[in-house]
């Protein structure tokens, strides 16, 4: 939801009124969470290794959300909005079944789809209030940007520290359970943030 208010506020800024626009941007964005989340639901079954498919996603993110910074000084045609409202509601979707894998092991059906669409609202929720009353306002939209790529970095590095101390975090977790209860609130609030 944070690119999503970022692009509508550049694109109201060029062309002087989303007001027009909004149903064709709800839908590109709405399109671009079914066709990502699609695609990777069919590729998340394939065996990668060890190689973790959230780090190509989030990467393919920070390269996305980089390419909007280049942009940031330009005047962008219509064209270029439409595939960038498309690409940011794809890139959403690619998360999407990830969180629901994870969701899968713990909980029951009927829970995995609420807590998807609870995390979905809740997360964008916070992602629109903080870019539009906070972001935007005080550093613009070309840090606002930057401030998405560095935010994305934490997030990376944390599951990247996360995952490779996997085993002994097990050990820690049931040495020091407050520890696993940080991790998990530290994860989610980066996810949300930022996605």
């Amino acid at each position: 939801m944070t690119l999503q208010i970022i692009l509508m506020f550049y694109f109201q800024t060029l062309y002087g009124s989303v007001f027009l626009y909004v149903g064709l941007i709800s839908s590109l964005f709405m399109f671009g969470l079914v066709i990502g989340s699609y695609l990777l639901e069919k590729v998340k079954n394939i065996n990668f290794g060890n190689f973790n498919i959230l780090y190509l996603i989030q990467s393919i993110h920070i390269i996305y959300v980089l390419i909007l910074f280049a942009f940031s000084e330009h005047q962008i045609s219509m064209p270029f909005f439409i595939s960038f409202f498309f690409l940011s509601g794809f890139l959403g979707g690619l998360y999407i079944p990830i969180f629901e894998k994870a969701l899968k092991s713990k909980q029951k059906t009927q829970f995995i789809g609420m807590s998807v669409e609870m995390s979905d609202h809740i997360g964008g929720t916070i992602g629109a209030i903080l870019t539009g009353l906070f972001f935007l306002p005080v550093f613009g939209y070309s840090a606002t940007l930057l401030i998405i790529v560095f935010i994305t970095i934490v997030n990376i590095i944390h599951n990247l520290i996360t995952n490779n101390i996997n085993s002994e975090i097990t050990n820690i977790n049931t040495k020091y359970p407050r520890l696993s209860k940080i991790d998990k609130k530290i994860r989610s609030i980066g996810m949300i943030i930022v996605f």
